[in-house]
C-alpha cells in the first residue's frame, strides 16, 4: 500500500496507472490512500469519515442512489487527503450538492471528488466536439458513473458555448448555486434563469428567486409558462450582452 498523504487526484491516478473511466474504482482508490469505505444506512448525513493516524474509515449512506454514494465517497476521501488531522467530518446532502464556490473544507472536498471521479485528462477527450445537451451529459455520466449534476458542471468547465439556460429549481444543484458555479469557471458566460414556481400562501411576501438569480449574474429571466417569442427575445438580449462585453474587453 502506498503512503499517499496530501496527494492530488492527478497524482493518485498516475500512481495507480488509471487510464480509462472504467478503472475509477473509488473503493480501490480509497484503499490506496489507507481509507476503507463502508456502506450503511445513515440519518442526518450522506457520508462521514473518522480517521486516526494514517488510517481512516469512510461510511456512506447505503440508502442513497449509486451515483450519490460514489460522489459522497469521493467527497469524504477529499477530506482525508486535504483536511487530515482535523475533526471528523459528517457531510449532509446539501453540503455535497451545493458547496462549490465558497473557500471552505466542503468546497475543497467537492472539487477533489470531481477531479478524481471526472478527471479532466479522461473527461475532456470524451467530451470534446460533442454538443452540450442533456443526452451528452447523460452519456458521459454513465461512462463515469456520475450524476447529471456533477457531469454537467464538469462539461460546462471543459467546453465553450454561447449561453446557458437554467431553472431555479432543479434536482441536485439548484439554479442559484449553478449560476455561482458556472461563473466560477466562465465568468463572462450569459445565463438566463427561468422558473414556474408559484406561491399560494397568504403569508409574507415570498422570495423573488428570479431577482436573486439576476443579482448573482443572470442576464435575463423568464417566468413559466412563456411563449417561444419571449424565449427567443431574452436569448437574443443575452447574446447581445455577451457580445458587447467581448467588444468592450477587446477595445
Amino acid at each position: 500500500m502506498a503512503d499517499s498523504p496530501k496527494k492530488t487526484p492527478d497524482e493518485l491516478l498516475e500512481e495507480l496507472g488509471i487510464k480509462e473511466p472504467s478503472q475509477l474504482k473509488i473503493e480501490a482508490i480509497a484503499f490506496h490512500c489507507q481509507a476503507i469505505i463502508l456502506y450503511e444506512p445513515l440519518t442526518g448525513c450522506e457520508a462521514n469519515i473518522v480517521g486516526k493516524g494514517d488510517r481512516a474509515i469512510i461510511t456512506v449512506n447505503s440508502n442513497a442512489i449509486p451515483t450519490r454514494q460514489r460522489f459522497s465517497a469521493g467527497h469524504e476521501l477529499g477530506h482525508w487527503m486535504k483536511d487530515r488531522g482535523q475533526s471528523a467530518f459528517g457531510c449532509t446532502d446539501r453540503q455535497i450538492e451545493s458547496e462549490w464556490t465558497a473557500n471552505n473544507p466542503e468546497t475543497r472536498a467537492n472539487q477533489f471528488a470531481s477531479d478524481l471521479l471526472l478527471p479532466p485528462k479522461l473527461f475532456v477527450p470524451l467530451a470534446k466536439g460533442r454538443p452540450i445537451t442533456v443526452e451528452t451529459v447523460r452519456d458521459l455520466g454513465q461512462a463515469f458513473q456520475m450524476s447529471l449534476t456533477a457531469t454537467g458542471i464538469k462539461l460546462v468547465a471543459a467546453e465553450d458555448f454561447d449561453l446557458l439556460l437554467v431553472d431555479v429549481f432543479m434536482p441536485g444543484m439548484d439554479g442559484l448555486e449553478t449560476i455561482k458555479q458556472v461563473h466560477r469557471h466562465k465568468p463572462g458566460l450569459p445565463i438566463i434563469v427561468m422558473s414556474g414556481l408559484s406561491f399560494s400562501s397568504g403569508g409574507a411576501q415570498p422570495p423573488d428567486f428570479l431577482a436573486m438569480a439576476c443579482k448573482l449574474g443572470a442576464v435575463g429571466d423568464l417566468k413559466k409558462p412563456f411563449r417561444p417569442r419571449e424565449l427567443l427575445a431574452v436569448i437574443a438580449e443575452g447574446l447581445e450582452t455577451s457580445a458587447g462585453g467581448r467588444r468592450a474587453a477587446a477595445g
